[in-house]
């Protein structure tokens, strides 16, 4: 059975989403040992189903909707700042250009608890 990705965006201006968002990422380090952001400007399930290539993630949940790739980058760019427990290795600016939104989710494995 295909993984499916899970749609629980935000919209608007990235400083206010930001808590939003935060709150979402506290509430997925408590139940998954490993947790990774990211961002993205081309098909959502496309995009997952690459990275349970790469590491055996169970879910990948969408938390922010932009036009702006730059509100992209920065919300990413946050996250990996502040959260340098995150499993991210890349720290550069991706440019997304692929369709009319960009957007930023969180990949999760290593459930600890329902």
């Amino acid at each position: 059975m295909e993984k499916k990705v899970e749609y629980n965006f935000v919209t608007g201006f990235v400083g206010d989403v930001l808590l939003s968002m935060e709150r979402s990422y506290k509430v997925f380090k408590s139940r998954y040992r490993h947790v990774k952001v990211g961002i993205t400007g081309r098909d959502l399930q496309e995009r997952f189903n690459e990275h349970l290539k790469e590491k055996g993630w169970n879910r990948m949940v969408v938390r922010y909707r932009t036009s702006s790739e730059r509100f992209a980058n920065v919300a990413e760019k946050y996250f990996m700042n502040k959260h340098v427990e995150l499993d991210n290795s890349w720290t550069g600016y991706s440019p997304l250009t692929d369709g009319p939104y960009d957007y930023v989710y969180f990949l999760l494995s290593g459930e600890l608890k329902k």
